[in-house]
């Protein structure tokens, strides 16, 4: 209980730091954007560059093979970035992102591609061992990762805008009563905390506690 206690304090003073700092979240948001941006740009690159090899167009296919093998190490390092800057703005605003479809389909998308480039490893290490066999499935994981990458990209300014505009949105609403209600509604509540029952619902004792006030023409 005293770690989850100092976890939701941690994860509190998290939420309120982020909250109030402008240059934190601008800074967050931008490395959260700029890491699918590095990563999702080279890979999209690296996808149309595969697609266009062939044993029959490209002599020299193994040369090309390991030079977009070199930009897994980039496209890795963005989508580390991304996870790093996406799980501190989880951390800071986990009721509105708990609650946005945007957002879990965008999770979704993200293990796909997971998915998707682990397949395409593999088929790069048997087609460098010598089966040629793979160059259909080579292709078939280009256009999805080109595809998923695309719907990243996409998704990710889209699941900002829709968070901004939810918290943008959320009503508040002021009550305005005459000062006997409001101070008859601090005696029943009084008398409810003293009484240390929570079976015992505060209405039941408004007709005890509902005696005559001095009424005064204020409001709170």
């Amino acid at each position: 209980m005293v770690g989850l206690r100092g976890i939701s304090h941690l994860l509190a003073l998290w939420a309120h730091f982020y909250s109030q700092t402008t240059a934190v979240r601008a800074t967050v948001t931008y490395v959260h954007l700029g890491g699918i941006l590095l990563g999702g740009g080279l890979a999209i690159a690296a996808d149309v560059a595969a697609l266009r090899l062939s044993p029959e167009t490209v002599p020299d296919w193994t040369r090309e093979l390991d030079r977009l093998a070199a930009v897994h190490r980039w496209v890795v390092g963005g989508l580390a970035l991304t996870f790093a800057s996406g799980t501190l703005l989880l951390l800071a605003e986990v009721d509105t992102f708990a609650t946005s479809i945007v957002f879990w389909i965008k999770m979704a998308l993200v293990a796909l591609l997971l998915g998707n480039g682990y397949a395409r490893l593999r088929c790069e290490i048997a087609l460098r061992r010598g089966g040629v066999a793979r160059w259909g499935w080579f292709r078939r994981a280009s256009i999805a990762s080109l595809a998923l990458w695309l719907l990243i990209v996409l998704a990710a300014p889209l699941d900002h805008l829709t968070s901004r505009g939810s918290r943008a949105m959320t009503p508040a609403f002021t009550v305005r009563v005459p000062v006997h209600v409001y101070l008859l509604q601090l005696r029943v509540l009084a008398a409810w905390w003293c009484l240390g029952s929570s079976r015992l619902e505060p209405q039941v004792l408004l007709p005890y506690l509902a005696a005559r006030l001095p009424r005064f023409s204020h409001v709170v």
